[in-house]
């Protein structure tokens, strides 16, 4: 699926070729599925409870409902295929928080999780979802479509879509297959808002810390990125 699997030959080049987040979302997708489907974790430890949280102090829901994407089988994987496809292209080359010219580096890709990680707590707390890894990466494919209207993907069966219908695909593709069309629908929302404050009608800007933590405190510095591709 995609384009950026295409230069890896084996599970381990892929693994060494993903970017940082990627793959560290990637391996924790992998192994919450595991401890849930081996019966190592309880599932209703990892989903998302504002009750929880808040009388009991467990936070970290607030980061497992964005790790989970059910217990193996055909869906997780065409779903963590996903997860390193365009996760990885989209981290590779960001739009800049701030609406600027050229790509962005690692830590607009964390701001871009952050914005909508913060988003998606609020439609959990009004719709009750339990599981939001979903939620996160559809929107985070709907931004990578944004930044790559013109790229053409080639998905299963030997389909090819430009970028910019991508997450239409995978609601069609969804609604097939018998899914609801809610997850979709949201993270595209949520997707769309983050594009707009960020490129229609810029009003954010990439937190300091997130520069330091992974551009070394150099801010939106293009060497970044060349780097990162090296």
């Amino acid at each position: 699926m995609g384009n950026a699997l295409r230069t890896a030959n084996s599970p381990q080049e892929v693994l060494d070729q993903l970017p940082t987040i990627t793959k560290v979302w990637f391996l924790s997708a992998l192994i919450m599925t595991a401890a849930v489907s081996f019966g190592l974790v309880d599932p209703r430890l990892i989903i998302f409870s504002w009750d929880a949280i808040w009388n009991r102090f467990e936070i970290w829901r607030l980061l497992t409902p964005f790790l989970f994407f059910g217990k193996f089988s055909l869906g997780f994987l065409f779903q963590i295929m996903m997860l390193v496809n365009f996760s990885w292209g989209y981290e590779m080359a960001p739009f800049r928080t701030d609406g600027g010219h050229g790509d962005g580096t690692n830590a607009d890709y964390a701001a871009a999780l952050m914005f909508c990680t913060v988003i998606d707590w609020v439609v959990a707390w009004f719709t009750g979802a339990p599981i939001l890894a979903q939620f996160l990466l559809y929107s985070i494919t709907y931004i990578w479509s944004r930044k790559h209207p013109n790229d053409v993907v080639s998905l299963m069966f030997g389909i090819k879509c430009t970028g910019l219908y991508l997450p239409w695909y995978f609601m069609g593709f969804g609604i097939v297959l018998g899914q609801s069309i809610v997850p979709h629908l949201i993270a595209v929302v949520v997707g769309h808002i983050y594009y707009y404050v960020t490129q229609i009608k810029p009003m954010l800007s990439c937190p300091q810390f997130l520069h330091d933590v992974f551009d070394d405190g150099v801010v939106n510095d293009p060497t970044n990125a060349a780097q990162r591709g090296a």
